[in-house]
Order: C-alpha cells, then structure tokens, then sequence
C-alpha cells in the first residue's frame, strides 16, 4: 500500500468518524430538547384550559396548533409530543 492509499484510507476513516459523531450530536440535541421541553413545558400560549377557543386575549385552537406545529419543525418537542398535544386540543373544537 503507498502513501496515497494510505492517505485515502485515512481520510474516509475520518469522514466516517465525522458521520458517527454528527449523528451522536443530533440524537443528545433530540434528547436535550425532550429534557427541557419537559422540565419548562409547553409555552404558556399553548397551554389552553377546557372550553378556551378564542376571543378577548386567548389563543384559538387553530393557532395553538399552527404554534405546536412550528415548535415541532423546530426540533424543541418530539413527534408523540407534538401528536398527543394536538389530539388534545382538536379535542376541544
């Protein structure tokens, strides 16, 4: 093996371990976000109380779940969690 083999080799190992570490990093990003989504809870706009659906300084449903929706995207709260809470807000309409 020559010196350009082993270079090669060396640097698909890297590329390798770069991979392994980046999905490390996403899986403790996921974690992290469950973590403190459940240590702070959902924000405060979403956290409607039975038979709130709109008007004066309320949140409708609809824009609760536009909310929860982004929240998702975002990565900040996990796919059962985005799915229960809104069950439970189509629930309310």
């Amino acid at each position: 093996m020559d010196s350009r083999d082993e270079a090669q080799r060396a640097l698909r190992e890297m590329v390798d371990e770069i991979g392994r570490a980046a999905d490390q990093a996403k899986k403790m990003a996921r974690q992290i976000a469950e973590d403190v989504g459940g240590f702070v809870g959902l924000p405060e706009k979403l956290r409607l109380h039975q038979g709130q659906t709109g008007g004066a300084g309320q949140v409708s449903v609809a824009d609760a779940i536009r909310d929860l929706a982004a929240l998702h995207q975002e990565g900040l709260i996990t796919e059962a969690e985005y799915q229960a809470k809104k069950s439970e807000l189509l629930g309310r309409l």
